[in-house]
């Protein structure tokens, strides 16, 4: 193992042990928070609003956030994000015990602003500290937060029907005082620009500076963030409302536990993938996003639970390449003083997928049904690898010569 992340830089692997601490608490969390959100509303479309409000909120923070990144070391935004985590915890609790929707639609808000700042600040943390090996970083990450996630929900299968739901939000709070403490203890980044000035940046200009930066990105960075985008608004119906599907197919949350662990296994493989990601580049994009979209259709011809965890495995192993695919070429094709702005731009397009696709598939699946909705989301993703295919399609109706 040593051998293989050899070459990580000490921050890095410090920010990479915050994070997979504070995930132990979500691991167990996310896979049912569809289910509990559902029972405050009772439709697919209104619990779709919570994840999209969410995913707003987000939105209106990561311009102001990307521009102070660029002038603040990611360590301080790190921490200062990680201090709203506790009033999260609290919120749900109390959505829980008192079954107000208010409570859940505040611990969202929340959410979105700390998130904001944690996302945008350890994403800048680990381009700045590795800018030539990015795949590597984010391999390296998604490897080790993946390693703690799964054994969480391997102890999450045994203990959720000995324990009261509501009471797991509370975990939040002793795994992020945790975290808090550990990036306490990273080196500190170089901030990309110079300028003291943050109020400047905290204004509606940041929104016009987005939009600016967006423009001047070249043409090859502007096509990986469509990509980026059209590919997570179609993981949202893997994400979000796979975990619904099985809890009312299965009747059991011990399946959703296990259907979420077999979803998080292909995060194991997070650094094998990323140096087959630097060695291939666009190719391994593309195959992913296909194989994803063949493995998600196919979910619309089956029932059986031991195939469909199959799949998502499948579908999970390609989402984490092709993630990690658009981390990389990011690093390497944007500017080297602008990776805050650029983290925040691609965590923006990640926000805005989440916003739309939840509304769009929830009310989708409300008004027609879900394997309907696989499927329009089946062609989207396949629609979306032809466009990553570098002109693989042209090349399909030239002449080749014989040899």
């Amino acid at each position: 193992m040593k051998q293989i992340f050899r070459g990580i830089h000490p921050g890095v692997k410090l920010v990479t042990l915050a994070t997979s601490i504070r995930w132990t608490a979500w691991a167990v969390i996310d896979p049912i928070l569809p289910i509990f959100l559902y029972s405050l509303v009772g439709s697919y479309g209104e619990t779709g609003i919570f994840r999209s409000a969410y995913n707003l909120i987000f939105i209106l923070c990561l311009p102001i956030v990307g521009h102070i990144a660029n002038r603040v070391s990611a360590k301080y935004i790190i921490l200062i994000g990680l201090l709203s985590y506790p009033f999260i915890s609290l919120s749900y609790y109390f959505a829980g015990v008192f079954g107000l929707a208010s409570f859940a639609i505040l611990a969202k808000a929340i959410n979105a602003i700390g998130y904001s700042l944690d996302d945008t600040g350890r994403c800048a943390y680990l381009r700045r500290h590795m800018p030539k090996n990015g795949g590597r970083a984010f391999g390296y990450f998604e490897t080790i937060t993946n390693i703690w996630y799964v054994l969480s929900i391997a102890l999450a299968y045994f203990i959720i029907d000995k324990i009261d739901y509501k009471d797991t939000f509370l975990w939040i709070i002793p795994t992020v005082l945790t975290a808090i403490l550990i990036i306490t203890k990273i080196p500190k980044d170089p901030a990309d620009a110079t300028g003291k000035k943050l109020l400047h940046h905290i204004s509606l200009r940041s929104y016009k500076r987005a939009i600016k930066e967006f423009r001047l990105w070249g043409i090859k960075l502007k096509k990986i963030a469509l990509i980026s985008f059209f590919s997570s608004l179609v993981f949202t119906v893997t994400d979000f409302f796979m975990p619904l599907m099985i809890f009312f197919q299965e009747n059991n949350l011990r399946n959703v536990i296990l259907f979420a662990g077999i979803a998080s296994i292909p995060g194991l493989f997070g650094f094998r993938i990323s140096t087959i990601v630097e060695k291939h580049g666009n190719r391994v994009m593309y195959r992913s996003l296909s194989l994803a979209a063949l493995s998600l259709f196919m979910f619309v011809f089956t029932n059986n639970f031991i195939v469909q965890l199959f799949l998502i495995f499948i579908i999970n192993i390609c989402a984490i390449a092709v993630s990690i695919s658009i981390d990389n070429r990011s690093t390497l094709l944007g500017d080297t003083k602008r990776y805050g702005t650029i983290s925040s731009l691609f965590s923006e397009l990640g926000a805005l997928s989440g916003i739309l696709g939840p509304l769009l598939f929830g009310f989708l699946i409300d008004f027609t049904s879900l394997n309907i909705t696989i499927a329009v989301g089946a062609v989207m993703l396949y629609l979306t690898s032809l466009f990553s295919s570098e002109g693989l399609i042209l090349n399909m109706f030239r002449k080749t010569k014989e040899v």
